[in-house]
Order: structure tokens, then C-alpha cells, then sequence
């Protein structure tokens, strides 16, 4: 996280001293007019400058974050409804049947608590980088999705 703030920084930097450095400055003849004077940038400007586009990038992963976790959130919530319909269903299977569907259901509870887990990260997006983060939960969430579409086979 706070590599991104030193790139935007760093950005920040670039663009407004690299302007002021690369004007060319020529000499002034008698007969063309003085040139309007460019307003001065000061330390406290820069700095004030800088610290207003961190906070607005800190506030835009926040946000970004939190509608992501919701949504997560909700996937949760659904599994966990379908999880719910699919127990009954294993108790009235066969012996042999309800052992295979019984620990695809285990597989299931287990990738849910990984996600679990990641979404609980979510909830502190200043401990790594947001899209580190976003990468792991899709990875979480895609292999979550196949289970469940594997079990969702066998269950209906």
C-alpha cells in the first residue's frame, strides 16, 4: 500500500517539477513583450497538492474494496442457503452415495472458509495492495464457483 502512495508521489513530483524544468528560456529582445510571470509553486503547495491525492486514492480503493467484500458477502450468503438445502438431501441418499456427497459438501465448507478468510482481509486493504488482494479473492471465488457447480450436479 504504501508503494502506491510513493508512486503517486512520485507521479505527482514528476509532473510538476518536469514541466517548470523543461521550459526553454530564451533571451528577450527589446521589441517583444515581457512575458506574463508564472505564478510561483511553493514547498507548502506541492506538498498540500500531494496529500489531497492521497487521501483521494485512499478513498477510492476504500470504496472500491467495500462494494467488492459486499458482494462477496452475498455469494457467501447464497452458498450458505444452498448448503442448507443440499443437507437433507444427503441424509436420504444411499450409504454409498451420501459418503461421496458428504465430502464434496466438506470440500465446499472448506473453500468457503478460505474465502471467508480473504474476505476478512478485505475488511483492512491497507495491509497489501488492493489489487493483490482482488486477485486472490477472484482466485478464491472461481474455485469456489467450480466446486459448487460440480456438487450442484449431484445435489439436484
Amino acid at each position: 500500500m504504501r508503494n502506491i502512495y510513493r508512486h503517486v508521489f512520485a507521479a505527482i513530483f514528476v509532473l510538476l517539477f518536469g514541466v517548470t524544468a523543461c521550459q526553454k528560456e530564451t533571451p528577450q529582445s527589446s521589441a517583444t513583450p515581457a512575458p506574463t510571470p508564472q505564478p510561483q509553486v511553493s514547498k507548502e503547495t506541492v506538498k498540500k497538492e500531494i496529500g489531497e491525492a492521497t487521501e483521494a486514492t485512499k478513498e477510492y480503493m476504500k470504496q472500491q474494496a467495500e462494494e467488492y467484500r459486499q458482494e462477496l458477502e452475498k455469494q457467501l450468503q447464497d452458498l450458505d442457503q444452498k448448503l442448507e438445502e443440499w443437507r437433507p438431501k444427503i441424509e436420504q441418499a444411499g450409504a454409498e452415495a451420501r459418503a461421496k456427497l458428504q465430502q464434496e459438501l466438506e470440500t465446499l465448507e472448506k473453500k468457503r472458509q478460505e474465502l471467508q478468510q480473504k474476505l476478512e482481509e478485505l475488511k483492512d486493504p491497507t495491509k497489501q495492495a488492493w489489487e493483490d488482494i482482488k486477485a486472490g479473492m477472484d482466485s478464491a471465488l472461481s474455485e469456489l464457483e467450480k466446486a459448487l457447480k460440480k456438487a450442484k450436479e449431484r445435489f439436484e
